[in-house]
């Protein structure tokens, strides 16, 4: 049975829009490895698990919305919604994440500074309680 005109319309649109999630996917990989400073081999696992995500989806997406037929549409509207968003915006939004992933990163580390002495301080300061309770109650 062939795809109505409001079915293929519908494929196209969320093609379209899984291009767009693929390469934020895409821009997640690309900043875990950029953040983390992955060697060689890291680089290359995490794109075979891309790939192999990139695949799952797609075919996934093809059973669910084109009866698990392959469509030249899908593929173009998936491909320059992907390529569209990488070569324009792409740039931005990784280096906002970088930053703001930074940003957290001090601030983290900075209240870690201040508070952790005092929180591992406290924490033993109630161990060496419990000792000496547990003292008392063997007597």
């Amino acid at each position: 049975m062939e795809l109505t005109t409001q079915q293929q319309t519908a494929a196209f649109l969320l093609a379209f829009l899984l291009g767009i999630a693929l390469n934020l996917l895409y821009l997640c990989f690309s900043v875990s490895g950029e953040l983390l400073s992955f060697n060689k081999i890291h680089i290359f696992v995490s794109d075979i698990i891309f790939m192999i995500l990139f695949f799952l989806i797609n075919f996934l997406f093809a059973i669910a919305m084109t009866e698990g037929r392959l469509r030249l549409y899908v593929i173009i509207a998936e491909l320059f919604s992907f390529l569209l968003l990488h070569f324009t915006l792409s740039r931005v939004i990784k280096c906002t994440i970088i930053i703001v992933i930074k940003k957290i990163s001090t601030i983290i580390w900075q209240f870690s500074c201040r508070f952790g002495k005092k929180i591992s301080d406290n924490i033993i300061k109630c161990s060496k309680l419990f000792k000496i309770n547990k003292k008392l109650k063997k007597n």
